[in-house]
Protein backbone atom coordinates (compact mmCIF):
# COMPACT_ATOMS: atom_id res chain seq x y z
CA UNK A 1 0.00 0.00 0.00
CA UNK A 2 1.27 3.49 -1.01
CA UNK A 3 1.38 5.58 1.83
CA UNK A 4 3.56 9.00 1.01
CA UNK A 5 5.50 10.95 3.77
CA UNK A 6 4.16 14.52 5.24
CA UNK A 7 4.30 17.28 3.55
CA UNK A 8 6.98 19.68 4.74
CA UNK A 9 5.13 22.31 7.24
CA UNK A 10 2.49 19.76 8.25
CA UNK A 11 2.25 18.04 11.59
CA UNK A 12 3.83 14.46 11.25
CA UNK A 13 1.27 11.60 10.60
CA UNK A 14 -1.20 13.76 8.62
CA UNK A 15 -0.39 12.99 5.12
CA UNK A 16 -0.39 15.11 1.90
CA UNK A 17 -1.40 12.04 0.05
CA UNK A 18 -2.55 8.40 1.28
CA UNK A 19 -3.74 4.80 0.12
CA UNK A 20 -7.11 3.80 0.11
CA UNK A 21 -8.67 2.06 2.70
CA UNK A 22 -7.59 3.63 5.87
CA UNK A 23 -8.65 7.10 7.55
CA UNK A 24 -9.16 9.93 5.76
CA UNK A 25 -6.64 12.81 5.69
CA UNK A 26 -8.14 15.46 8.04
CA UNK A 27 -7.46 17.64 4.50
CA UNK A 28 -10.79 15.56 3.22
CA UNK A 29 -14.17 16.11 3.96
CA UNK A 30 -15.59 12.77 3.03
CA UNK A 31 -19.55 12.06 1.58
CA UNK A 32 -20.33 8.74 1.90
CA UNK A 33 -23.18 7.78 -0.03
CA UNK A 34 -24.22 11.20 -0.90
CA UNK A 35 -22.83 14.57 -2.29
CA UNK A 36 -21.64 17.81 -0.80
CA UNK A 37 -24.62 20.66 -1.25
CA UNK A 38 -25.02 22.34 -4.04
CA UNK A 39 -23.98 25.62 -3.65
CA UNK A 40 -23.24 28.31 -6.27
CA UNK A 41 -20.09 30.20 -5.64
CA UNK A 42 -20.18 33.78 -5.14
CA UNK A 43 -18.96 36.87 -5.67
CA UNK A 44 -15.75 37.64 -3.46
CA UNK A 45 -15.06 41.26 -4.22
CA UNK A 46 -13.95 43.92 -2.00
CA UNK A 47 -11.21 43.15 -0.18
CA UNK A 48 -9.46 46.23 2.16
CA UNK A 49 -6.92 47.58 1.09
CA UNK A 50 -3.91 47.75 3.12
CA UNK A 51 -4.46 43.40 4.05
CA UNK A 52 -1.85 41.85 3.91
CA UNK A 53 -1.03 38.53 1.25
CA UNK A 54 -2.00 35.32 2.71
CA UNK A 55 0.85 33.36 4.12
CA UNK A 56 0.02 30.23 2.11
CA UNK A 57 0.22 31.54 -1.41
CA UNK A 58 0.79 28.82 -4.50
CA UNK A 59 3.21 30.00 -6.97
CA UNK A 60 3.24 28.46 -10.54
CA UNK A 61 6.70 28.63 -12.41
CA UNK A 62 7.24 28.77 -16.09
CA UNK A 63 11.13 27.74 -15.71
CA UNK A 64 10.93 27.12 -19.68
CA UNK A 65 8.65 27.02 -22.32
CA UNK A 66 10.88 24.68 -24.38
CA UNK A 67 8.99 21.22 -24.62
CA UNK A 68 10.00 17.87 -26.75
CA UNK A 69 5.48 17.36 -26.62
CA UNK A 70 2.97 18.74 -29.15
CA UNK A 71 0.07 18.68 -27.27
CA UNK A 72 -2.91 19.86 -28.53
CA UNK A 73 -4.29 20.80 -25.52
CA UNK A 74 -1.33 22.66 -23.78
CA UNK A 75 -2.35 25.72 -22.22
CA UNK A 76 1.46 26.89 -21.52
CA UNK A 77 0.30 28.93 -18.70
CA UNK A 78 -0.84 31.37 -20.12
CA UNK A 79 2.53 32.25 -21.80
CA UNK A 80 3.00 31.92 -25.31
CA UNK A 81 6.59 33.17 -25.24
CA UNK A 82 9.72 31.29 -25.77
CA UNK A 83 12.70 30.96 -23.39
CA UNK A 84 13.34 31.00 -20.11
CA UNK A 85 14.88 33.59 -17.12
CA UNK A 86 18.67 33.13 -16.49
CA UNK A 87 19.33 30.94 -13.73
CA UNK A 88 20.91 33.99 -10.93
CA UNK A 89 17.20 36.05 -11.63
CA UNK A 90 15.11 32.96 -11.64
CA UNK A 91 16.42 31.90 -8.43
CA UNK A 92 16.27 35.77 -6.96
CA UNK A 93 12.55 35.84 -8.23
CA UNK A 94 11.17 32.62 -6.79
CA UNK A 95 13.32 33.20 -3.42
CA UNK A 96 11.85 36.76 -3.09
CA UNK A 97 8.20 35.10 -3.80
CA UNK A 98 9.05 32.41 -1.39
CA UNK A 99 9.86 35.08 1.38
CA UNK A 100 6.35 36.59 1.16
CA UNK A 101 4.39 34.02 1.69
CA UNK A 102 4.90 31.74 -1.34
CA UNK A 103 4.59 28.06 0.50
CA UNK A 104 3.92 25.83 -2.65
CA UNK A 105 6.15 26.61 -5.55
CA UNK A 106 5.41 24.50 -8.96
CA UNK A 107 7.72 24.31 -11.35
CA UNK A 108 6.08 23.94 -14.73
CA UNK A 109 6.74 25.60 -18.82
CA UNK A 110 6.75 23.89 -21.22
CA UNK A 111 9.06 21.24 -20.15
CA UNK A 112 10.92 22.29 -16.80
CA UNK A 113 13.24 19.22 -16.47
CA UNK A 114 14.39 20.60 -20.26
CA UNK A 115 16.25 22.87 -17.87
CA UNK A 116 20.02 21.49 -17.98
CA UNK A 117 20.30 23.72 -14.71
CA UNK A 118 16.70 22.83 -13.19
CA UNK A 119 18.27 20.96 -10.33
CA UNK A 120 20.93 23.57 -9.42
CA UNK A 121 17.61 26.38 -9.13
CA UNK A 122 15.64 24.15 -7.11
CA UNK A 123 18.29 22.92 -4.88
CA UNK A 124 18.67 27.12 -4.54
CA UNK A 125 15.19 27.44 -3.71
CA UNK A 126 15.36 25.01 -1.15
CA UNK A 127 17.88 26.50 0.80
CA UNK A 128 16.34 29.93 0.23
CA UNK A 129 12.59 27.98 1.63
CA UNK A 130 13.69 25.14 3.67
CA UNK A 131 10.12 24.71 4.57
CA UNK A 132 8.26 25.20 1.26
CA UNK A 133 6.32 22.05 -0.63
CA UNK A 134 8.53 22.25 -3.98
CA UNK A 135 6.82 20.21 -6.91
CA UNK A 136 6.95 19.98 -10.75
CA UNK A 137 4.88 19.08 -13.38
CA UNK A 138 6.73 17.39 -15.92
CA UNK A 139 5.79 14.67 -18.97
CA UNK A 140 8.54 12.61 -18.00
CA UNK A 141 10.46 12.94 -21.22
CA UNK A 142 13.73 14.69 -20.06
CA UNK A 143 17.08 13.08 -19.11
CA UNK A 144 15.97 10.71 -16.32
CA UNK A 145 19.49 11.41 -14.19
CA UNK A 146 18.02 15.25 -14.54
CA UNK A 147 14.94 14.12 -12.77
CA UNK A 148 16.43 12.06 -9.90
CA UNK A 149 18.93 15.26 -9.34
CA UNK A 150 15.86 17.46 -8.86
CA UNK A 151 14.63 15.35 -5.96
CA UNK A 152 17.91 15.14 -4.66
CA UNK A 153 18.57 18.81 -4.72
CA UNK A 154 14.95 19.16 -2.34
CA UNK A 155 12.27 18.55 -4.37
CA UNK A 156 9.30 17.00 -2.76
CA UNK A 157 6.71 15.46 -5.45
CA UNK A 158 5.66 15.31 -9.22
CA UNK A 159 3.03 15.28 -11.23
CA UNK A 160 3.53 13.11 -14.12
CA UNK A 161 1.70 14.20 -17.39
CA UNK A 162 0.49 11.28 -18.90
CA UNK A 163 0.07 12.18 -22.75
CA UNK A 164 -1.64 9.11 -23.85
CA UNK A 165 -1.22 5.85 -21.75
CA UNK A 166 -1.08 3.44 -23.96
CA UNK A 167 2.34 4.03 -26.71
CA UNK A 168 -0.45 4.43 -29.68
CA UNK A 169 -2.39 7.09 -27.95
CA UNK A 170 0.74 9.03 -26.60
CA UNK A 171 1.86 9.03 -30.64
CA UNK A 172 -1.17 10.23 -31.14
CA UNK A 173 -0.77 12.87 -28.83
CA UNK A 174 2.49 14.62 -30.25
CA UNK A 175 4.84 12.16 -28.59
CA UNK A 176 7.37 9.83 -30.43
CA UNK A 177 8.45 6.16 -29.67
CA UNK A 178 12.19 7.21 -27.76
CA UNK A 179 9.98 9.73 -25.53
CA UNK A 180 6.78 6.95 -24.77
CA UNK A 181 10.19 5.42 -23.38
CA UNK A 182 11.86 7.31 -21.76
CA UNK A 183 8.08 8.52 -19.91
CA UNK A 184 8.13 4.87 -18.69
CA UNK A 185 11.37 4.83 -17.31
CA UNK A 186 10.46 8.14 -15.48
CA UNK A 187 7.22 6.99 -14.44
CA UNK A 188 8.80 3.06 -13.03
CA UNK A 189 11.70 5.17 -10.92
CA UNK A 190 8.90 7.69 -9.65
CA UNK A 191 7.08 5.03 -8.06
CA UNK A 192 9.91 3.15 -6.70
CA UNK A 193 10.70 6.41 -5.26
CA UNK A 194 8.11 6.61 -3.41
CA UNK A 195 7.59 10.49 -3.59
CA UNK A 196 4.03 11.37 -3.98
CA UNK A 197 2.99 11.36 -7.33
CA UNK A 198 0.18 12.52 -9.38
CA UNK A 199 -0.38 10.81 -12.92
CA UNK A 200 -2.43 13.85 -14.79
CA UNK A 201 -4.55 12.74 -17.65
CA UNK A 202 -5.97 15.16 -19.76
CA UNK A 203 -9.66 14.01 -21.08
CA UNK A 204 -10.55 15.77 -24.45
CA UNK A 205 -13.86 13.06 -24.97
CA UNK A 206 -15.07 9.97 -25.40
CA UNK A 207 -12.60 8.45 -27.73
CA UNK A 208 -9.68 8.91 -25.01
CA UNK A 209 -12.09 6.67 -22.62
CA UNK A 210 -10.17 3.41 -23.56
CA UNK A 211 -6.87 4.99 -22.88
CA UNK A 212 -8.16 6.49 -19.71
CA UNK A 213 -9.60 3.36 -18.38
CA UNK A 214 -6.19 1.34 -18.80
CA UNK A 215 -4.79 4.19 -17.09
CA UNK A 216 -7.23 4.01 -14.01
CA UNK A 217 -6.82 0.41 -14.16
CA UNK A 218 -3.33 0.81 -13.49
CA UNK A 219 -3.66 3.74 -10.71
CA UNK A 220 -5.70 1.22 -9.20
CA UNK A 221 -2.31 -1.08 -8.25
CA UNK A 222 -0.13 1.55 -7.65
CA UNK A 223 -2.47 3.56 -5.16
CA UNK A 224 -0.89 6.44 -7.31
CA UNK A 225 -3.67 9.54 -7.16
CA UNK A 226 -4.64 10.17 -11.23
CA UNK A 227 -5.41 13.71 -11.75
CA UNK A 228 -8.06 13.62 -14.78
CA UNK A 229 -8.23 16.82 -16.25
CA UNK A 230 -10.70 18.40 -19.29
CA UNK A 231 -9.49 20.15 -22.16
CA UNK A 232 -9.56 23.58 -21.08
CA UNK A 233 -9.90 24.33 -25.13
CA UNK A 234 -13.39 22.81 -25.02
CA UNK A 235 -16.34 24.32 -23.97
CA UNK A 236 -18.42 21.61 -23.33
CA UNK A 237 -16.10 19.47 -20.89
CA UNK A 238 -16.35 19.97 -17.12
CA UNK A 239 -16.28 18.00 -13.57
CA UNK A 240 -19.77 16.74 -14.55
CA UNK A 241 -18.46 15.44 -18.14
CA UNK A 242 -15.49 13.67 -16.28
CA UNK A 243 -17.56 12.56 -12.76
CA UNK A 244 -20.03 10.89 -15.78
CA UNK A 245 -17.01 8.79 -17.58
CA UNK A 246 -15.57 8.30 -14.67
CA UNK A 247 -18.73 6.07 -13.24
CA UNK A 248 -19.49 4.67 -17.02
CA UNK A 249 -15.68 3.03 -16.79
CA UNK A 250 -15.44 2.66 -13.40
CA UNK A 251 -19.25 2.46 -11.91
CA UNK A 252 -19.68 4.36 -9.01
CA UNK A 253 -17.49 5.19 -6.93
CA UNK A 254 -17.28 4.20 -2.71
CA UNK A 255 -15.78 7.38 -1.58
CA UNK A 256 -16.58 11.32 -2.75
CA UNK A 257 -14.70 13.52 -0.80
CA UNK A 258 -13.43 17.55 -1.03
CA UNK A 259 -10.33 18.20 -0.27
CA UNK A 260 -9.14 21.56 0.59
CA UNK A 261 -6.29 23.28 -0.28
CA UNK A 262 -5.29 26.62 1.86
CA UNK A 263 -2.99 27.64 -0.48
CA UNK A 264 -5.68 26.90 -3.79
CA UNK A 265 -8.93 25.47 -4.70
CA UNK A 266 -10.41 22.76 -3.63
CA UNK A 267 -10.87 19.85 -5.59
CA UNK A 268 -13.02 16.65 -5.77
CA UNK A 269 -11.46 13.17 -4.74
CA UNK A 270 -12.95 10.01 -5.85
CA UNK A 271 -11.72 6.29 -4.27
CA UNK A 272 -12.99 2.85 -5.25
CA UNK A 273 -12.53 -0.09 -3.32
CA UNK A 274 -9.90 -1.54 -5.51
CA UNK A 275 -7.71 1.08 -4.52
CA UNK A 276 -8.24 3.80 -7.36
CA UNK A 277 -8.14 7.66 -6.78
CA UNK A 278 -9.05 9.86 -8.74
CA UNK A 279 -8.70 13.62 -8.06
CA UNK A 280 -10.78 16.31 -10.13
CA UNK A 281 -11.14 19.94 -10.24
CA UNK A 282 -14.85 20.83 -9.42
CA UNK A 283 -13.93 24.44 -8.97
CA UNK A 284 -13.10 27.58 -11.19
CA UNK A 285 -11.61 30.97 -10.97
CA UNK A 286 -14.71 32.29 -12.63
CA UNK A 287 -17.03 31.45 -10.07
CA UNK A 288 -14.45 31.42 -7.33
CA UNK A 289 -13.21 35.10 -8.48
CA UNK A 290 -10.54 35.81 -6.15
CA UNK A 291 -8.93 38.91 -7.77
CA UNK A 292 -10.35 41.94 -7.59
CA UNK A 293 -10.64 41.77 -11.24
CA UNK A 294 -12.56 38.85 -11.72
CA UNK A 295 -15.83 40.91 -11.17
CA UNK A 296 -15.64 42.85 -14.29
CA UNK A 297 -13.39 40.51 -16.55
CA UNK A 298 -14.56 39.89 -19.99
CA UNK A 299 -13.27 36.63 -19.93
CA UNK A 300 -15.17 35.61 -16.54
CA UNK A 301 -18.24 33.35 -17.68
CA UNK A 302 -15.65 31.24 -19.87
CA UNK A 303 -13.28 31.23 -17.15
CA UNK A 304 -12.58 27.21 -16.56
CA UNK A 305 -8.91 27.20 -14.67
CA UNK A 306 -9.72 24.71 -11.65
CA UNK A 307 -6.33 26.62 -9.38
CA UNK A 308 -5.80 29.99 -7.62
CA UNK A 309 -2.24 30.10 -7.98
CA UNK A 310 0.21 33.25 -9.02
CA UNK A 311 2.17 32.66 -11.95
CA UNK A 312 5.99 33.90 -12.70
CA UNK A 313 5.95 33.72 -16.61
CA UNK A 314 8.98 32.86 -18.50
CA UNK A 315 10.13 36.52 -18.79
CA UNK A 316 9.73 37.03 -15.09
CA UNK A 317 5.98 38.51 -14.89
CA UNK A 318 3.88 38.07 -12.23
CA UNK A 319 0.66 37.33 -12.95
CA UNK A 320 -2.74 36.63 -10.99
CA UNK A 321 -4.20 33.69 -13.91
CA UNK A 322 -3.45 32.85 -17.59
CA UNK A 323 -6.01 34.37 -19.25
CA UNK A 324 -4.87 38.43 -18.23
CA UNK A 325 -0.89 38.68 -18.75
CA UNK A 326 -2.30 42.47 -18.94
CA UNK A 327 -2.98 42.43 -15.42
CA UNK A 328 0.91 41.10 -14.76
CA UNK A 329 3.70 42.73 -12.91
CA UNK A 330 6.95 42.41 -14.53
CA UNK A 331 9.58 42.04 -11.79
CA UNK A 332 12.91 41.65 -13.74
CA UNK A 333 13.26 45.92 -14.23
CA UNK A 334 12.56 46.03 -10.72
CA UNK A 335 15.36 43.19 -9.33
CA UNK A 336 18.13 45.18 -12.02
CA UNK A 337 17.55 48.55 -10.95
CA UNK A 338 18.04 47.45 -7.59
CA UNK A 339 14.20 47.47 -6.81
CA UNK A 340 12.30 45.90 -3.31
CA UNK A 341 10.74 42.88 -5.65
CA UNK A 342 9.00 41.56 -2.60
CA UNK A 343 7.48 44.93 -1.35
CA UNK A 344 6.55 45.69 -5.05
CA UNK A 345 5.05 42.19 -5.54
CA UNK A 346 2.94 42.71 -1.66
CA UNK A 347 1.23 46.08 -3.09
CA UNK A 348 0.36 44.00 -6.28
CA UNK A 349 -1.48 41.34 -4.17
CA UNK A 350 -2.39 43.71 -1.91
CA UNK A 351 -3.99 45.41 -4.74
CA UNK A 352 -5.59 42.96 -6.51
CA UNK A 353 -6.20 39.86 -4.29
CA UNK A 354 -9.72 39.41 -3.13
CA UNK A 355 -10.39 37.67 0.19
CA UNK A 356 -11.90 34.27 -1.00
CA UNK A 357 -14.53 32.58 1.71
CA UNK A 358 -14.24 28.80 1.01
CA UNK A 359 -17.59 28.95 -0.41
CA UNK A 360 -17.97 25.52 -2.08
CA UNK A 361 -18.91 25.05 -5.99
CA UNK A 362 -21.36 23.79 -7.54
CA UNK A 363 -20.50 19.82 -7.77
CA UNK A 364 -22.73 17.63 -9.72
CA UNK A 365 -23.49 14.24 -8.13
Amino acid sequence: MFVARSAPGRPEGEPLFCGFPGPAPSHERWFVGAAPPLVSGAALLGRPHGMRPSPNLYLRVVATTACPMRCSYCHREGDPGTGGLPLQILTSLVGMLAGIGATKIKWLGGEPIARSDIAAHIGAVRELAPGADLSVITSGTAPLARLRDCFAAGLDRANLSIHGWSEPAFIERGGRHALYRTRQESLAWLLEHGAPLKLNFVYRGSSDEQDLSALLNYGATTGACVNVLDDLTRSDLGPDVLLAALRRLRGREDRLAVASDPASLDTLHLRWGDGLWVEIKHQSLGTIAPWTACGSCPKRSACKEGITALRLSHDGVLRPCMDRPDLGLPLVPILESGGDVAAAAMAWLDANQAERLGVAARMVA
